[in-house]
């Protein structure tokens, strides 16, 4: 009986969690941010079937857990042209509701690859440059292994799964992908998130 009343449980929070995302937008944001900010906890890195024109490839992702809140990330990154800025890493955001994936859920363009990376993940890219003994772009073409990188971020409960599929794009040519499968935790208030988003440049669908 115990067993059964967990199970119910978990189904109507679950029903309850996909109602909420399934409205989707309101003057370009999703609905599920505009209740606040999103802590994002990375739970899996893989291989999309479509990987571009090979000429960006990151692969042999692993993460291992450190400590309470911090992880280390290992990856293999192989450049086979030179990195700028006139590279865009795009995102596009699909979220697990009702039927299955929902697919282009969110769309957004980061704008240039080395500036979106020291923005958004100061530490990953403080790590990269410093290996590389630069500060920024242009990165030549090289193999370039990261082993154990720290990343660390409070560990939240989740409220729902994402699927992030990131590209990287020049010339209106994808050069790569992968996907990230993630655990999504919201909170109730509004703060620089939603103004980051509102303000962003959102893609209906991006085109070669």
């Amino acid at each position: 009986m115990a067993s059964k009343r967990r199970n119910m449980f978990h189904k109507n929070k679950t029903q309850e969690t996909t109602e909420n995302a399934d409205q989707i937008t309101r003057q370009g944001v999703p609905l599920i941010f505009q209740n606040g900010p999103a802590k994002i906890i990375l739970r899996k890195v893989g291989e999309c079937d479509d990987r571009g024109t090979n000429e960006i490839r990151i692969t042999g992702t692993k993460l291992g857990k450190l400590g309470r809140d911090t992880y280390s990330y290992s990856t293999d990154i192989i450049l086979l042209q030179t990195v700028t800025d006139e590279i865009h890493s795009v995102f596009n955001l699909a979220y697990f509701g009702n039927g299955g994936w929902k697919k282009n859920w969110m769309v957004n363009d980061l704008g240039g690859v080395c500036a979106s990376f020291k923005l958004y993940v100061p530490q990953a890219a403080n790590y990269v440059f410093k290996k590389l003994n630069i500060t920024s772009c242009p990165i030549a073409a090289i193999i370039l292994f990261l082993y154990q990188a720290k990343v660390t971020h409070e560990e939240l409960s989740a409220a729902g799964v994402i699927a992030l599929n990131k590209g990287i794009f020049g010339s209106g040519i994808m050069l790569f992908i992968t996907y990230m499968i993630a655990l999504v935790q919201l909170t109730p208030q509004v703060d620089q998130l939603l103004e980051h988003l509102k303000n962003g440049t959102v893609l209906e669908s991006f085109k070669r």
